[in-house]
């Protein structure tokens, strides 16, 4: 019987979890399904999102600064006024976001970032 990881089983238990305000600098959230969570407010600065699902999830005023989105899913996440600051964003894919203007998808594209809309 194969051995149960479980940091990798906690974080698949995230879905439309409210995780509002937390400070979660650093914390390594590779692979977490966090679909329709609350993250508003969140600070991410430094965590390891790679191959993370944000779909559907609120990270309004979120600190993103280093963070790593490679991989990551932000489809139809709400991103108003977040802090992309030095965030890895290759590979992460984007589509219908609320708070994203041209500007801000421009850099992002130029970083790595793909946009499905």
């Amino acid at each position: 019987m194969e051995e149960i990881d479980k940091n990798r089983l906690i974080k698949d238990y995230l879905t439309g979890v409210d995780l509002s305000g937390a400070n979660l600098q650093g914390i390594n959230l590779s692979w977490a399904n966090l679909s329709k969570a609350n993250l508003s407010g969140c600070n991410l600065s430094y965590t390891d999102l790679s191959w993370a699902n944000l779909s559907y999830a609120n990270l309004s005023n979120c600190n993103l600064n280093n963070a790593i989105l490679q991989r990551s899913c932000l489809n139809k996440t709400k991103l108003t006024n977040v802090d992309f600051n030095d965030a890895n964003v290759i590979n992460a894919r984007f589509a219908d976001n609320q708070g994203i203007n041209d500007e801000l998808k421009n850099t992002l594209i130029q970083r790595g970032a793909f946009f499905d809309n």
